[in-house]
């Protein structure tokens, strides 16, 4: 037998039972008060008439006034504990979404914030949400990526922009939701930043998008120049002399070693060589 603040001590050596049906022993009760300031203990099945309302009403009252009593206190302005969100999930499902299907910012459709905001606090149809989740299964296990990722936020040079030092701040904790977008955001920038420093004899494996596909001339044979752009605005190249090409509009993930970075249309292009191809 419990009961809410104030009336706990008054309830603190009842047995449970039944004013009206007389019933005893292992069953829940609740104490109700009338106005008139007379009170009875009623089990589940009789306290709903004298209460006027539903058993189950009833009962998911009750929780909701314990669960607004006893949660954590938080000052005024400040986004409730119970209502934050763990930053490694959000990054595990950021880079996912980026990897697998491409960051879409804003005025390109469903962002990859929104995106992620579905997956945690819902509000998205059951198809839409079903296909995001075929996205994370499909990207595998992202978790030193996201790690990574936070490790970035963390220790960048916050004295480079005030962006830097909000990406700071926001990952040192739990996220409060309206931070979905702003660290979200750190993947694509993370990534790019990564390509840059990849060095010769590097292995790379990436999931992307045949952007174009050029005939190279060789004394070995047909040889083709595939070029591949992912999901976080990174660029790749890859010479081929197998058969079949890639086809241009093609999603691949390719496995291969790093040669060098160039730059192309004021970008980084990564080439890569003995690469290992499979559908995405």
């Amino acid at each position: 037998m419990t009961a809410l603040p104030p009336f706990e001590d008054e309830a603190a050596d009842r047995i449970a039972h039944c004013d009206a049906c007389g019933e005893r022993g292992a069953l829940t009760s609740y104490l109700l008060r009338h106005e008139d300031g007379s009170t009875m203990q009623l089990g589940t099945t009789c306290a709903g008439p004298y209460a006027n309302l539903p058993v189950t009403v009833l009962r998911d009252l009750w929780n909701l006034l314990r669960c607004c009593l006893t949660a954590e206190p938080y000052e005024p302005g400040e986004v409730p504990p119970d209502l934050r969100l763990h930053v490694d999930q959000v990054l595990e499902y950021a880079v996912a979404l980026t990897v697998q299907a491409g960051y879409v910012k804003r005025g390109g459709g469903w962002t990859t914030a929104e995106q992620v905001r579905a997956l945690l606090l819902g509000g998205a149809g059951r198809e839409a949400v079903d296909q995001l989740h075929e996205h994370l299964r499909a990207a595998g296990n992202v978790d030193a990526t996201a790690a990574a990722v936070r490790d970035w936020c963390l220790h960048g040079d916050a004295a480079a922009s005030g962006y830097r030092r909000k990406l700071a701040r926001a990952v040192e904790q739990d996220l409060a939701p309206a931070d979905i977008g702003l660290v979200v955001s750190a993947v694509p920038m993370y990534l790019r930043e990564a390509q840059r420093r990849l060095t010769a004899e590097d292995r790379e494996s990436i999931t992307a998008t045949v952007t174009e596909v050029s005939l190279l001339t060789s004394q070995w044979g047909e040889r083709r120049r595939v070029r591949l752009a992912d999901g976080a605005g990174r660029l790749y190249a890859w010479d081929s002399m197998t058969k079949p090409f890639p086809e241009e509009g093609q999603r691949l993930r390719v496995t291969g070693r790093v040669v060098r970075n160039a730059v192309r249309e004021g970008m980084v292009e990564t080439y890569l060589t003995r690469c290992r191809v499979a559908p995405a």
